[in-house]
Parts: C-alpha cells; structure tokens; sequence
C-alpha cells in the first residue's frame, strides 16, 4: 500500500496481519480495501523467513475455530521482493 491505504503492488508496503493465534477469532470482511487473501475460521501459524532482499511466507492452518467448522485446512504461501 501506499501512505494513503491505496494498492501500489510496485512501491508500496505489503501488510501481514495474522490475528490467528489469539483467545478468538474476528471476521474479515471479503470487501475489505487491498485484501488479497484471508481465513477467519482457522487458528494457525505464519511463517515469515527475511531476506537480504525479499521475504518467503508460509502459513498453516492448525485448528478449526469450533466443532461446526469444517475440519478442512487453509493454507498460503510466498515471496516478494523488497523495495529498494
């Protein structure tokens, strides 16, 4: 994003937020600004590996969020470069 909120994929700043681990979980809301991927039923773990100049990431999911949910996982990964 850049200063203003807006996507600039080319010079902007990629966000993680990973509120997954916590006592519960929010909804996200699909038409949320700049999202690009979500799962709010899932507790889980994000791994994210530094680069000189570039980040991997790699999340899982561990548990469903209730015995209603749907035992099937969730799961992204990636990388990126970091601006210069």
């Amino acid at each position: 994003m850049d200063p203003a909120g807006n996507a600039d994929p080319r010079h902007g700043i990629r966000e993680f937020i990973v509120g997954t681990g916590g006592e519960s979980l929010d909804t996200v809301l699909p038409n949320t600004p700049n999202l690009q991927a979500w799962a709010d039923q899932y507790y889980g773990v994000m791994k994210l590996t530094l680069k000189p100049d570039g980040y991997d990431w790699d999340y899982e999911s561990a548990l469903p969020s209730s015995p209603s949910v749907s035992p099937v996982s969730y799961s992204d990964s990636g990388s990126g470069m970091c601006n210069h």
